[in-house]
């Protein structure tokens, strides 16, 4: 082969794949990403019906129910934002206040279920206690909820869901408040005031 043929082809795959990994890092929000993967990253679809689980509630000080289980399909009728995360997730340790403050404004009319996934009971409790969390969690050690059903790819993640059980967003990586205050503002909550 004539070398300045070769030298085009390899600078032409050279500057094909700086460009390919250019767009998967602009498409991707890795700095607020504990990466990790359990699952094919698909999960269920926008516009498709949530998957339903049931999972032991974690009993920490300021849960609204302290034992038994809790189903997806206890809280339909009402929006819910279902919030994965676990103790060792930095970025889920800066989400879990803004969620936190969400569960306070939206009470009544947005469920917020969190899913700790992969940790200890005592790991959870200790960071939800911490965070002064206030909302309902499910406990997922083997992440057969995380894996199978909802197939992550990192953590934190979030997924928005109708009160007809229905996905209507989700999100891979800590959320904004603007994110969030956005997301609870088309799920028909009130608009989340910054925090100070």
């Amino acid at each position: 082969m004539n070398p300045k043929r070769l030298a085009l082809i390899v600078s032409t795959l050279a500057l094909l794949l700086i460009a390919i990994v250019a767009v998967i890092s602009a498409n991707s929000n890795s700095s607020n990403i504990s990466s990790f993967s359990i699952g094919n990253g698909q999960g269920p679809s926008i516009g498709s019906l949530a998957p339903n689980f049931t999972l032991p509630i974690v009993d920490y000080q300021n849960t609204p129910k302290k034992s038994g289980n809790i189903s997806l399909q206890s809280l339909k009728g009402q929006p819910v934002i279902l919030s994965f995360f676990a103790s060792w997730c930095t970025e889920c340790r800066t989400e879990l206040p803004l969620l936190a403050s969400a569960a306070k404004t939206e009470k009544g009319r947005i469920s917020i279920l969190g899913i700790d996934s992969g940790d200890s009971l005592n790991s959870a409790i200790s960071l939800l206690n911490q965070d002064h969390a206030n909302f309902l969690v499910g406990s997922d050690p083997n992440q057969e909820v995380s894996g199978s059903l909802y197939a992550l790819r990192g953590l934190p993640y979030s997924v928005f869901i109708s009160k007809n059980g229905t996905v209507t967003a989700k999100y891979l990586g800590a959320l904004t408040f603007s994110q969030l205050s956005s997301e609870i503002t088309k799920m028909g909550g009130l608009p989340l005031k910054p925090q100070s």
